[in-house]
């Protein structure tokens, strides 16, 4: 928990996960899913971003947040990706990349950090659909 309270108070931008999510796209399915290779690969796109001052502590906070959002089964959310394509690497809306990197990391029932999917959901949900005023007079087109 002290490390979800510190990864909390890392700023991550929108920008930066999509790049960082662009980045798994040249990675292998092996690469991407074995942790230690992944932060590896995280770490020297940082340095190379000039980050390196702070890439340890912001590669774990960015691997947290796509974990989170990877492992999250809420069809509201997933509505707003797209099919990449390669397998695990989806297309995903700005609206949302932007409420995955400021909405606060939490830990699941196993202490895995996740994200509270109400809060989430109510970030990227569309809004209702108003039906427009008619003026007096005007008739509606057909």
């Amino acid at each position: 928990m002290k490390f979800m309270v510190k990864a909390n108070r890392v700023r991550v931008t929108a920008e930066l996960l999509g790049e960082v999510l662009q980045l798994a796209e040249d990675l292998t399915p092996e690469e991407r899913g074995d942790r230690p290779r992944r932060l590896t690969h995280l770490r020297q796109f940082l340095d190379g971003k000039g980050l390196d001052d702070q890439r340890r502590v912001l590669a774990k906070v960015i691997d947290f947040r796509l974990t989170a959002f990877a492992r999250l089964r809420d069809p509201a959310v997933k509505a707003w990706t797209l099919p990449g394509e390669l397998e695990g690497c989806d297309y995903v809306h700005d609206d949302l990349l932007r409420a995955l990197a400021e909405e606060p990391l939490i830990e699941d029932t196993s202490g895995q950090p996740a994200f509270d999917a109400d809060r989430l959901r109510s970030r990227v949900a569309p809004p209702p659909i108003r039906k427009a005023k008619r003026e007096p007079g005007r008739r509606r087109s057909a």
